[in-house]
C-alpha cells in the first residue's frame, strides 16, 4: 500500500511545467541567509507540531522539499527522506535550497536531529512541565485554547489535550 509520504512522484517533465509556472515567485531569499524559504502553500500540523511546505502538480499535493531534491538532482528519493542541512542556521523544514537537501532514512534524521541539539519529545511536543502548569491555570482563569496556542507555540489539538489532561497527567 502506499502512503501519502511515499505517493508516487511525478515525472520530470511535469515537475519542470509545475516550477516554472510561479515557482520561484514562492520562495524568499532574504528571510534566512543562505536558506531559500517555501512561502506557498503548506500542509496543515504533520503530528509533530510542523507544517510541510506543499506544492500541487496535476492536483496532487507534494512535499515541496522532495519535490526540489528530484528536480534538482534527478534522483527519486522513493521511501527515504529529505533532510536538512542548513548550517550554520538551524535546519528549517520550508528551507528549499536544493544544497540544504540531503536523502536519509527516518533514524537518520533523527539522529542528526538529536546531534544538532534536538529534544526527545515522546510523543508530546516540547512542553516543560511548569509550562503545563502555566497553561492549565491560564486555561482554568477563562484564556481561550486559540490564544494559549499563539502564546506557546503549540498546535490547539495539544492545548487542549493538556488542559483536559489527555497528555502530562503525571503534572498536577
Amino acid at each position: 500500500m502506499i502512503t501519502p509520504r511515499y505517493l508516487p512522484l511525478p515525472s520530470i517533465d511535469d515537475i519542470a511545467v509545475a516550477i516554472l509556472k510561479n515557482f520561484y515567485e514562492r520562495i524568499d531569499y532574504k528571510i534566512i541567509p543562505e536558506c531559500r524559504i517555501w512561502i506557498g502553500s503548506h500542509s496543515g500540523d504533520n503530528g509533530y507540531g510542523r507544517r510541510v511546505p506543499l506544492i500541487k502538480i496535476n492536483s496532487i499535493n507534494y512535499s515541496t522539499t522532495r519535490i526540489i531534491y528530484y528536480h534538482h538532482y534527478k534522483v527519486n528519493p522513493g521511501p527515504l527522506v529529505v533532510c536538512h542541512n542548513c548550517y550554520p542556521n538551524s535546519d528549517n523544514p520550508s528551507c528549499v535550497n536544493p544544497k540544504h537537501l540531503w536523502l536519509g532514512t527516518q533514524s537518520d534524521n533523527l539522529l542528526d536531529y538529536f546531534a544538532k541539539g534536538g529534544q526527545p519529545s515522546f510523543g508530546n511536543q516540547q512542553v516543560s512541565d511548569d509550562q503545563v502548569r502555566e497553561i492549565r491555570l491560564a486555561y482554568a482563569n477563562g484564556e481561550k485554547i486559540m490564544n494559549l496556542s499563539r502564546k506557546y507555540d503549540l498546535s490547539r489539538w495539544t492545548i487542549n489535550k493538556i488542559v483536559h489532561r489527555k497528555t502530562f497527567k503525571h503534572i498536577d
